[in-house]
């Protein structure tokens, strides 16, 4: 009840920000409307996410305003494999497995379709699974020393080696040698072939692969000297002395405790030929295993290439790429140093190591100079010889700062490296 009679004038409402006031204010006779402003989609009103009590807005739900849930509480959807799920119907299907209790159950076999073997049987020990194009089945138990044949798209067969499967050619005999003397052989094959030799041997992997533990025995040998070739072939008409092909591994491969792992000569060929149509591996490969001091390749002589010369390293944050440098190439044999020195007063001497002086030719020697202050005058090579370069800014200029330097030279062994000559038959493509 007022404490006295008065007139009211305007009538006003104020709500938060949430809501839309229509109508206010009232001055003499109207309605008062509120409505829901617009609110961005999977908000709901509700208190501060974190912290003490506050003004109800529209927000997100995070994970503390979820109550724990009894797992028994979900019956729809798949849990994926990210939540600790299978990301699978594992609802019991026939020859689907059910999960239990963290345990898995069978009814019956599991299809090949779903990559099982279609059934439960398990062979006989000794036998060999194989494929009978819609199921699994197993061979039958082989002798010692038998091998496994194929048979065409059947079931393979164990049996030993007849005349059959060696392949056709001139080899007068073959026998095992039982001797134990370091030259003598285990496995020895002589023939008179006019192209292939007395064995020849093709395979998708190691053509001949075999072990010796003789001191200067050889592992497999065509002809052999009193100090023993891991393979040794001579050819004295215009073939190979050792031919290997290999459809995915390694055409040839030795090794060698202590002499050559692969030793060629040739009179008038070339004492080695390699080839390779594998468009992304090396065709020669060279594991150097002793250190960065030993080099992985030695050449005595000229070394050259119709293609770039290269190093490649490890990409350090991609594992799927590498990293190509090619070597600066130019008509001459040349050769430089470089390094940072220091000018004092507007002049420098400069050392050059001696391992450069003592092979470079006096009479090529150029340098290129750069300062590290942008105050400098310029600087000027005065003097330079193989040992020594004096360098001074120019202008008479006093200046006190860093700069850096590069000296070329040609190597004085090669000073009449020829860039244009004659072509010579066979130095390209064989």
């Amino acid at each position: 009840t007022p404490a006295a009679a008065g007139t009211v004038t305007s009538v006003g409402l104020s709500l938060p920000a949430q809501f839309n006031v229509q109508g206010s204010p009232v001055t003499a006779d109207g309605v008062l409307a509120a409505s829901w402003l617009s609110q961005p989609a999977n908000t709901v009103l509700a208190g501060p996410s974190t912290g003490a009590s506050g003004v109800p807005s529209f927000r997100a739900l995070v994970a503390s305003d979820v109550p724990n849930v009894d797992a028994s509480k979900i019956t729809g959807g798949l849990v994926p494999p990210v939540r600790g799920g299978t990301g699978l119907d594992t609802s019991n299907a026939s020859g689907v497995p059910n999960l239990f209790l963290g345990t898995w159950s069978v009814s019956s076999e599991l299809p090949v379709t779903l990559g099982g073997t279609g059934t439960t049987a398990l062979g006989a020990g000794g036998t060999v699974a194989y494929s009978t194009g819609s199921t699994y089945a197993f061979t039958a138990t082989g002798l010692n020393g038998q091998f496994l044949k194929s048979t065409g798209t059947g079931a393979p067969a164990w049996d030993g080696i007849q005349a059959t499967d060696l392949p056709s050619g001139s080899t007068s005999y073959i026998q095992n040698n039982t001797s134990t003397t370091p030259q003598s052989a285990s496995f020895w094959v002589s023939g008179t072939g006019a192209v292939d030799g007395g064995l020849t041997v093709k395979s998708a992997g190691d053509a001949v692969s075999a072990t010796t533990s003789g001191a200067s025995a050889a592992a497999v040998r065509g002809v052999t000297s009193s100090l023993g070739s891991g393979v040794y072939g001579q050819a004295t008409g215009g073939g190979y002395g050792v031919y290997g092909t290999s459809l995915a591994g390694y055409a040839v491969f030795a090794t060698s405790a202590s002499g050559y792992a692969v030793y060629g000569t040739s009179t008038t060929g070339r004492g080695g030929y390699f080839e390779s149509n594998n468009g992304t591996g090396a065709t020669v490969l060279i594991n150097n295993l002793g250190g960065a001091s030993a080099p992985g390749l030695y050449v005595v002589g000229t070394f050259a290439a119709t293609g770039t010369k290269s190093f490649v390293a490890d990409h350090p944050t991609d594992p799927t790429k590498s990293i190509y440098y090619a070597a600066l190439e130019g008509p001459e044999a040349g050769m430089y140093v470089r390094g940072k020195a220091t000018l004092v007063d507007g002049a420098a001497v400069v050392t050059l190591p001696e391992h450069f002086a003592l092979l470079v030719a006096p009479d090529s020697l150029t340098a290129s100079l750069t300062p590290r202050s942008a105050a400098s005058e310029g600087l000027a090579t005065v003097e330079l010889s193989p040992a020594a370069m004096t360098v001074r800014e120019l202008r008479n200029g006093s200046g006190t700062y860093e700069f850096d330097y590069v000296v070329y030279g040609v190597r004085d062994a090669f000073r009449d490296f020829q860039v244009v000559r004659p072509r010579v038959a066979g130095a390209g493509a064989p």
